[in-house]
């Protein structure tokens, strides 16, 4: 079949590059539970022209694999197929699902046939997230699986993820609650975006939900600094370290010799062998330069002669595991001292963009004056002269 990929190329209201469609032939539309294929080909024309030929090919493939004769489905995948369709075609179509159950099924809204692992694969792709990140997905599908049974869960309803938020409430604080069905509704919102679904089930679940009152522990950094001196030198090196520039752990850990330049006093956040965007590198903003500031030179002018800065920190599968002496020694927690930092910085006067640049946030997207302009070394220079 002769294809002409300026017909399988388009763009997205409020979405950048170009995206690859195609429609499910008619006949598969029902069995397949979609009517269109679609995936990110690239953000430039050329850029998406060599995607486009791949995509296509795996089309091809389900189109011909599908046409061959489909696997045998399982009830509860026959059920999620035939949801939202006339009771005629359920009775047509899905021979396992039980005659008293077809009024009920047809009742419910479509879904497409995906599991929890292929959601994540996809949210993975588009957001490029962090490995902490995908790991606590991966916590909140697996509650909602235990809940429903289920590891098809575009398959949940609203009364379903109402009484999930009522399960989660008997054994998780209001505030864990909460942040579990965020990260779940962020998932339903791309789903959406991508026309897998049409309404989100999380809508609304958790708005009247009151949090236990947050008392935030104040970070005592002199009682910190007593503590830390019966510390080891490596682990003095990492503590000072955080306490002096607001680096997030794993930016912390994956730093490479290499990477700390005491002639110039900068610090090179970057991606390595042990770490890139998504493992390690939270976004593409956490690429960064961070000065040395005078009260951290002398921590750091003892260095091995190369390789990781803090090769204890890695475990025998590579993961840079965070570790315990911060909590169990100082009784405070790794993030303390980054908020440690920007609490110094404002109290300094310092603006947002220089905070949000010198701890690699992402420009706010509602502000305009965020997204422009640079902030200068010299400026950070001076910004972490005020840590204190």
């Amino acid at each position: 079949m002769a294809h002409v990929p300026g017909n399988y190329l388009v763009t997205l209201k409020g979405r950048s590059g170009l995206y690859a469609q195609r429609a499910v032939p008619k006949d598969l539309q029902a069995r397949l539970g979609i009517k269109l294929w679609r995936r990110k080909a690239g953000n430039t024309a050329s850029e998406a022209r060599r995607f486009l030929p791949g995509f296509l090919a795996w089309t091809e493939e389900l189109i011909e694999a599908e046409r061959k004769g489909p696997r045998q489905l399982t009830k509860e995948e026959d059920i999620l197929l035939a949801r939202g369709r006339s009771p005629r075609e359920i009775i047509e179509y899905w021979p396992q699902i039980e005659d008293e159950d077809i009024e009920r099924v047809s009742r419910l809204p479509p879904v497409a046939l995906i599991k929890t692992e292929e959601l994540i694969e996809k949210a993975e792709k588009l957001k490029k997230p962090a490995a902490g990140t995908i790991r606590e997905w991966r916590n909140c599908f697996q509650l909602l699986s235990d809940y429903r049974g289920s590891d098809y869960p575009l398959s949940t309803t609203k009364e379903e993820a109402t009484g999930f938020r009522d399960h989660l409430l008997t054994t998780k604080k209001a505030s864990t609650v909460k942040k579990v069905i965020r990260y779940l509704r962020s998932h339903w919102q791309l789903c959406i975006d991508e026309e897998l679904i049409s309404s989100n089930i999380w809508d609304g679940v958790i708005r009247h939900l009151k949090e236990d009152e947050r008392v935030d522990k104040v970070f005592d950094y002199q009682i910190a600094d007593e503590k830390s001196k019966k510390l080891s030198r490596e682990k003095l090196q990492l503590y000072w370290l955080l306490r002096f520039t607001g680096l997030r752990i794993q930016e912390a850990l994956g730093l490479m010799v290499d990477d700390i330049d005491l002639g110039s006093r900068l610090l090179t956040i970057t991606d390595n062998e042990y770490r890139s965007v998504g493992d390690g590198i939270k976004n593409a903003n956490s690429r960064r330069q961070v000065p040395i500031s005078s009260s951290l030179v002398s921590w750091l002018e003892d260095l091995p002669s190369e390789g990781m800065l803090f090769p204890w920190s890695r475990s025998p599968s590579g993961r840079l595991n965070t570790p315990s002496f911060l909590r169990n020694h100082l009784g405070i927690a790794p993030h303390t001292l980054r908020h440690h930092v920007t609490t110094c910085l404002r109290d300094a006067g310092l603006n947002e963009r220089v905070i949000g640049d010198l701890l690699g946030h992402a420009p706010s997207a509602g502000s305009m004056t965020s997204r422009y302009g640079t902030t200068t070394i010299q400026i950070l220079r001076e910004a972490v002269e005020k840590i204190y």
